[in-house]
């Protein structure tokens, strides 16, 4: 049995049209965007940095409202797809391929933005390793944004969305890890006889907003804003201390 890259996991859970700027999707992404981030331009500063950015929807709008962006992403295919369509509609928007654990840029910035719920691909130890990179890279007072789904509310309502119709059931199992606090999807790559198969596997870490508000507490930001949108989908909005 394999760990499912993310590269594995957007080619087999995913489809890349929810990160894809020029799709339909991400042109819906991106005004949506506009229109919550528009009023609190004041807030955001000059400087912004994009963490796991994707194909770069959010970062194409922080640059056209004006501010001085980066966007990083672990995945080549997608920083490739963001530059692609920033040099076509002339954004001034950088992108760079780096884990956004370790990566230094060695520069600081106003704004720092966590979207798309990225987070659930993170253990709580790894996001706090995120969150010690953010502190390195956020100015004193600088304002972390990060947009996630209350993943615990979604099991209670059997309400489970992460294997797509594409996949059928019996290529793949969900199995629950208490000692990490993750769901486990096992996807089937080979069947090589009744009880004996070949697969790969990805966990969903649980996530809910009390779980989150504790650790971005312990590791010295402040709420300043909550939004409850639909789809339990949250953006919180954090300062640091």
């Amino acid at each position: 049995m394999f760990k499912l890259s993310l590269e594995s996991f957007y080619n087999l859970l995913e489809h890349f049209d929810n990160y894809d700027p020029n799709s339909p999707i991400g042109k819906m992404r991106k005004q949506a965007w506009l229109e919550f981030l528009a009023p609190r331009k004041s807030l955001l500063g000059k400087k912004a940095l994009e963490l796991a950015c994707g194909g770069g929807i959010l970062s194409f709008v922080l640059d056209e409202l004006g501010l001085d962006v980066i966007g990083v992403d672990i995945q080549r295919s997608m920083i490739e797809k963001a530059l692609e369509f920033g040099k076509r509609i002339g954004s001034r928007a950088r992108f760079i391929q780096g884990d956004i654990k370790f990566v230094d840029l060695g520069e600081k910035f106003d704004s720092i933005f966590f979207v798309g719920n990225s987070i659930i691909h993170f253990s709580i130890d790894d996001f706090e390793e995120v969150l010690k990179n953010v502190k390195k890279h956020l100015n004193p007072h600088g304002v972390f944004l990060i947009e996630y789904s209350d993943f615990i509310w979604e099991i209670f309502n059997r309400n489970i969305k992460s294997v797509p119709v594409s996949i059928k059931m019996d290529q793949y199992k969900l199995s629950y890890d208490p000692e990490k606090g993750c769901v486990c999807i096992l996807i089937i790559t080979k069947k090589v006889r009744e009880d004996l198969y070949e697969a790969e596997k990805h966990c969903y870490y649980l996530w809910s907003p009390w779980i989150l508000e504790e650790i971005m507490t312990k590791n010295g930001f402040k709420k300043i804003e909550r939004h409850f949108l639909k789809n339990n989908t949250y953006i919180d909005i954090y300062q640091l201390n």
